[in-house]
This record gives C-alpha cells, structure tokens and sequence, in this order.
C-alpha cells in the first residue's frame, strides 16, 4: 500500500473507525525513530502501541506495521489512525490532537550549523573537504555492494546454511544495505546494477540455504524492488531500456518465482511500461516468450490472464479483444464474454459459451470449472423464467456430488405447494445420488419438517448419530422433548468409551445442553452419577466433572 492512498486497500468499517480514531485526537506520542521507522501509542479501551514501517525513494511505501491489540484481521483501526496522522503530522492540531516530537536535526544540518559559527575561509575548507570525501561514495560501484552482500552472506552462515536466529540478523544488514543504496548521493546505474548483482548472488548462495519462514526473502526483493523504483527515473533512457529487461528476466525468466518471489518484482514492469509503448511491447514479448517455454497448463492460463489485464489496463482495447477471443477457452476469459452477453440480454450466445465451456471442463477433468458453468445457467434460466430449465440444470450440477440443501429449496420453490407434494419424494432420490445418502436425507427430512422420520433415522445410524442428532436437536427437541432428552444421555454415554481429556470437555458442554432441555436436568443429573461411578478410575475425567458440576451427590 502507499501513503498517499492507502484508504482503497482497507475495509471501508476499518477505514471509518480508524478515521474516528484520528479526528478526535486518540494518536498520541507520534515519533519517527529513524528514517520510516514510526511509532505511536493510541488511546482506547486501552492503550495500544503501533509500529509503522515506511519504505521506497520517498519513504511512502507502506512496508510493515504492527499493534499491540488482540484484533486478528489484515490491519486494524489503530493502524488506519497511525498511517492518517503520518501523512497529516505537518497540520498544526488543537492541543488534545496529536502531539509530534521534533525531529533532531541531521548531521549535514548540524554541520552546516557548526560551519556557519566559524570564519569564512576555514569554513570554506571544511566545505571543501566534506566534498571531496562525498565524491567517494559516487566512485562506489556494483561490485562493492556484491562483496557486502557476500560478507553479510558469510557472516550468518554455518556450514552452508543460514538458521532461524541467524536469519534475523541476515535480514536486519541486508535490509540496511539495501536502505544504503536507496541514497540520492549513489549514481542510479550503481544503485539498479548493485540491485541485480544482489539478486543473482541470493539465487545462487542464499535461497536454498536459508530459514525463510519469517519471509526474510520476501523482505529483500521487496527492498531492491524499491531501490529500483527510486533509481529508474534517475536513468538514461538506454539505462531504463536494460534496468527494464532486467527486471523482466526476474520477473518471467529466473528462477524467483520458484520461491514466490517474483510476485515482489511485477508491479514495476507494469509501472514503468504504464504510458510507453516501446516497453509494452518489450514487455509483451517477455510474455509471449514465457507461454513458449512453459507446458504448465495452470501457468499457461495465468500469463494469458496477465496478458489480458495488461492489454486492457493499457486501453490497448482492440488488441485485448482480438486476444481474448484466441483465448477463450480459459474460464476466466471465456466468462468476461459471457457476462457481456448477459448484460446484453442475448441469453443464446451466453447459453452456447457456457456449453462449450462445460465441454472443455469435462475434457480436462475439471468438475470445480464444469459446476461453476451450471451455477451461471441457474442464474440465466432464474432470469429468463425458464423453470424447465431451471429444475434440469439443477439436477446436473446435483448429480455426482454431495447433497446440497440450497439446490434442494431452489428446485422446492419453482412448484407450488400442491405440486411439489406430488414431485418431492422423486425429486429427493434423484437428488440424494450415491454420496452422504444419510445426511442428505436427514436435510430433506428437516426441511419437510418430517420429524419422526428424522428421528428414526437418526436412532438407526451408529455411526452419524451423534452428528446429526446435534445438528437438529433444537427441532427434534421441541417435538419429542423426552426422547430428546434421553437419546442425548445415551450419545453422550457412548462417547465417553473413549478416554481423552478433550472427550470429557466435550462431555462437560453436552451435558450443560441436556440440563437446559425442558426434561433434561434430571436425566443429566442421573447420567453424572452413572458414568462417575462407572469410571471411577479415570481421575482426569472425575477432576474435569467435579470442577464442572462439584460432588456427584449435589450435582444438578
């Protein structure tokens, strides 16, 4: 995300809260450690601390945050606060808003304060000399950084490979390498070649020898993508034209994308290229190359879809259209033709696509893709009126599958009720087939409100008994409140055979439930006494009992 327009990537609720959050003045003790590293503390029902780290050439990347509170979603409203109050932390506030503390100057401002105390010529030499010993770091070149990048390289390894701990300190140098060569003071060229020599040794001496499961990696590619985003404007326009098929070589040609890293690289070949048609072009061909090296068929479909976008996205609208079309036999593709001929009400040709998109899914043994198509011909048959339809496109996407009750009152409510009394017990073996026969028909028994056979059923399966008496207690028990009741303690008997801490916590909260049945309390008090006694030798079962109901004697 980027600072600047963060807003578009967030929960809209998140958003708004975060926002609230933000207008009464909730951020306090905004500070900026280091150059993108903030921290804040928000008031709320407690107070929260938040860690925010920015990234790129203008430090408007939004890299990595983090709060102290409990919520478990993607980024929470005190995060949304933070970033609103980063981007504004030059608006003046009332007193009760957010409180910033000033910066500490930088070095070269201190400098230049000390140079102004002292006279004219010693403060010209001073200037002299900071000059001189800046031109050292525009002499700096690619292969210094190579060299640094393998000493951290060695520095962190044993015997070849880089372990859990040491990754962390891998990952803390190369990522102050990396914010190294992110300096305006370095030449692009040295910043952009420096970036792909890293790449090449960490393909070759990191991505096989590392512990990457804090996405370490990730991290890297992530920081050289920004370095390059920041360098590529600073180029020649024959310096763009190689940085841009270097990045495509990682991006289609290297073995990133082996790793998942790949995905790290792409939005800046589709940045840069976004108003220059030579590098489209450039970048087409890149494509077009990868779909000729690959036999993947998922890899295949997926550059095709890239293309598509990126056609698209560029308002190259004929040429997306003429690619589309050669490529319709991808489902993502085939179905933008689809939907166009919905929204144009030309239900035939929309019909035909999906038929000869079912055919292609049959051939290639995608049932997922084929059930997909069948959905869309229940929606078209649903918006035509076309019951006859409807109700047989309901049985195809049934057959072979396990039951689905949605289908069931879908098909229930093209009759009326006179009619579907005379259909329903065919409509319920046909749609039952040969898979989860007994769930199914508990679903249809429910639905029919046909309790007694429900209950009938249940008692006569062993094995999905206790399943499916829980999944339909609430309507078993008000029509049968005493045998409810009773089946229940006699589940709950049975599954206490076995012997495991998480069988007697489970037995705990059934028991709870039975208690709360209309004729349940004395039973479960009867069954506490029974089973206790009965396994009068298991004391983690007696010591979670007890806990739960106290003495058997005055258990209730």
């Amino acid at each position: 995300m980027n600072l600047d327009d963060f807003e578009s990537d967030i929960n809209p609720t998140i958003m708004k809260r975060g926002e609230d959050y933000f207008n009464k003045g909730l951020v306090e003790d905004l500070n900026e450690f280091h150059a993108g590293l903030w921290e804040a503390s928000i008031e709320g029902t407690e107070i929260y601390e938040v860690e925010v780290m920015l990234g790129g050439w203008n430090h408007n990347s939004i890299r990595q945050w983090y709060c102290s509170c409990p919520y478990n979603g993607p980024i929470c409203k005190h995060v949304v606060a933070t970033l609103l109050s980063i981007r504004n932390n030059d608006v003046k506030t009332t007193s009760n808003v957010i409180a910033l503390k000033a910066k500490q100057p930088t070095r070269e401002e201190q400098l230049e304060a000390i140079i102004a105390e002292i006279s004219p010529d010693k403060a010209k030499k001073i200037k002299a000399t900071l000059n001189s010993q800046s031109d050292i770091g525009k002499k700096l070149t690619a292969t210094n950084y190579r060299t640094r990048f393998h000493a951290i390289i060695k520095k962190y390894s044993s015997r070849g490979m880089i372990d859990y701990q040491s990754a962390k300190g891998f990952s803390r140098e190369t990522w102050e390498l990396t914010q190294a060569l992110n300096s305006s003071k370095i030449a692009a060229k040295v910043r952009v070649d420096s970036c792909f020599k890293i790449l090449e040794s960490m393909m070759n001496k990191v991505v096989n020898a590392i512990d990457d499961s804090n996405g370490d990696l990730a991290d890297l590619v992530i920081d050289i993508a920004d370095v390059l985003d920041g360098a590529f404007p600073e180029l020649t326009t024959t310096q763009q034209l190689r940085c841009y098929q270097q990045v495509l070589f990682w991006e289609f040609e290297s073995e990133l994308g082996a790793y998942g890293l790949e995905q790290y690289l792409d939005h800046l070949s589709v940045k840069w290229a976004s108003n220059k048609v030579g590098l489209q072009e450039i970048y087409f061909q890149a494509i077009d190359k990868a779909l000729t090296d690959t036999s993947s068929t998922w890899e295949l479909e997926s550059l095709n879809k890239k293309k598509l976008e990126q056609l698209s996205d560029w308002g190259r609208t004929t040429e997306a259209e003429e690619f589309a079309l050669e490529k319709i036999e991808i489902p993502e593709i085939r179905r933008i033709f689809v939907d166009k001929a919905i929204k144009e009400q030309d239900y035939t040709t929309a019909r035909s696509l999906i038929k000869q998109g079912i055919k292609l899914s049959r051939d290639r043994q995608h049932p997922g893709t084929e059930a997909d198509w069948r959905e869309v011909l229940i929606d078209i048959a649903t918006q035509t009126n076309d019951v006859d339809s409807l109700r047989s496109e309901i049985l195809k996407l049934q057959k072979g599958s396990a039951f689905k009750i949605e289908l069931y009152r879908r098909l229930k409510a093209s009759y009326t009720a006179t009619e579907w009394k005379t259909v329903q017990a065919e409509y319920a073996t046909k749609m039952l087939g040969k898979y989860r026969q007994i769930y199914g028909q508990s679903e249809i028994y429910a639905e029919e409100k046909q309790l007694r056979e429900l209950f009938d059923l249940i008692q006569s399966n062993e094995y999905e008994a206790s399943s499916l008496f829980k999944r339909h207690l609430n309507i078993l028990n008000a029509e049968f409140p005493e045998e409810s009741a009773n089946f229940y303690a006699i589940i709950i008997q049975h599954e206490l055979k076995q012997t495991h801490r998480k069988i007697y916590q489970q037995a705990v909260r059934d028991i709870k439930k039975l208690q709360k049945l209309p004729m349940g309390e004395a039973i479960a008090k009867q069954l506490i006494r029974e089973v206790t006694l009965q396994y009068k030798n298991r004391p983690s079962m007696l010591e979670i009992f007890k806990k739960a109901f106290g003495d058997v004697d005055s258990a209730k």
